[in-house]
């Protein structure tokens, strides 16, 4: 007897359970995974004004970016480098320094590729102690949510 109770218990509170799940709106931590609007361009250093140098990679311009690429440490900077794009949607932006590829469907699809070239960036040599070293990354800056909206 005590086992049925506890089995119908159980069941009921995965069903309760279930169904404020289900009530629960969805919530991505992240916005424009398909990276339609783009990058904003960091500076080649952080004590640079202005920080952000200009929009890259946008496939719809009417939107400011919601990420941000950044470039710091870097000799060669993106600003001026060419947007490309291959025939199955592929983005491309390259130079000397790096190659960064925003892959169909961006991070909600195929994702992206970023690559530093250090043989460039140090000039076949090693990085030398204290001697800045390249970043390449994208950020997001993320909405204050309390934390009871994501258990």
């Amino acid at each position: 007897m005590r086992f049925y109770t506890l089995l119908l218990a159980t069941t009921c509170c995965m069903s309760i359970m279930e169904t404020y799940a289900a009530e629960q709106p969805a919530y991505s931590f992240f916005n424009d995974l398909q990276l339609t609007y783009g990058f904003r361009l960091s500076a080649v250093r952080s004590s640079f004004s202005p920080n952000e140098v200009k929009n890259i990679l946008a496939t719809d311009d009417a939107h400011t970016p919601l990420w941000r690429l950044a470039q710091w440490g870097t000799r060669f900077s993106l600003e001026s480098a060419e947007e490309q794009v291959l025939p199955d949607g592929t983005q491309i932006l390259e130079n000397e320094g790096k190659t960064i590829k925003i892959l169909p469907g961006g991070l909600a699809g195929d994702g992206v590729y970023l690559q530093v070239n250090g043989g460039a960036e140090y000039g076949d040599r090693l990085r030398h102690y204290g001697e800045t070293w390249p970043h390449l990354l994208i950020e997001q800056k993320l909405d204050a949510r309390p934390f009871a909206e994501f258990t």
